[in-house]
């Protein structure tokens, strides 16, 4: 959330994505996205799509895996 938070501070001093992205050293999509949402929703619009478990995968996902682990028991 910082990063998204200093970006769209940063727009809004110079106006000018792509010099945000080389500054913050992220993706120029990542940038137009942040200051798109922000500009449409305010803060909450930086909130968007951000997963609270940094990346890992959601419960539901990790059913996939069931049928793998009784196969592995046999080793």
């Amino acid at each position: 959330m910082r990063i998204r938070i200093l970006a769209v501070s940063c727009f809004q001093e110079c106006h000018n994505r792509a010099q945000v992205d080389r500054q913050l050293k992220v993706s120029h999509r990542s940038v137009n996205e942040w200051v798109k949402n922000y500009l449409n929703l305010g803060l909450g619009g930086l909130k968007a799509n951000m997963s609270s478990t940094n990346g890992t995968p959601k419960a539901g996902s990790l059913s996939i895996y069931r049928p793998i682990k009784p196969l592995r028991a046999g080793d």
